[in-house]
């Protein structure tokens, strides 16, 4: 799996987690990869959630690497 497909995939799932289902009217679902991994980075960084992004990307690695 290639690192934008990735980082698409857990950005979805992490605002899923997080009960975010759209960013600036737009649906997470119909947002481009690139979009999304942008809105996730900002969605992160203005709710000052670096620490459990990191500790949840590096979960989902582990469990790619198994």
């Amino acid at each position: 799996m290639d690192t934008i497909k990735f980082l698409a995939e857990i950005s979805r799932e992490f605002l899923k987690i997080h009960k975010i289902y759209k960013i600036k009217m737009k649906k997470v679902s119909e947002m481009s990869d690139k979009d999304l991994i942008t809105a996730c980075h900002h969605f992160v960084e203005d709710n000052r959630l670096n620490d459990e992004w990191y500790k949840f990307r590096e979960e989902k690695e582990a469990e790619i690497k198994i």
